[in-house]
């Protein structure tokens, strides 16, 4: 963009898609995945350009941080590593059957 059209994006609170990836610190890429998704801030579309009004960045950006105080916290989930130390089921009816 050209100075003017820099000037003029901050005369009426626009923030473009780098902008906003930047302020996020997510690549263009996560960003426009989320865009796609719903997921992010919502947009406008100024000819082929992406546009965000810095009113609704803000409201987004507060709405998400709500949910996330109020979110429960969920651990991580855990890979599930084979137990060495327990036997397999079939093996475990096998002795059941063996003794009965």
């Amino acid at each position: 963009m050209t100075n003017s059209q820099v000037s003029i994006c901050e005369e009426v609170g626009l923030l473009t898609a780098d902008e906003i990836s930047n302020v996020l610190q997510v690549s263009t890429k996560t960003h426009t995945t989320w865009r796609w998704k719903r997921r992010g801030p919502p947009s406008i579309k100024l000819g082929k350009k992406v546009f965000y009004l810095m009113a609704d960045f803000a409201k987004w950006m507060q709405d998400e941080s709500n949910r996330q105080k109020q979110a429960p916290s969920v651990p991580r989930k855990r890979e599930n590593k084979p137990d060495t130390n327990s036997q397999h089921p079939q093996q475990l009816d096998m002795e059941s059957y063996l003794q009965g």
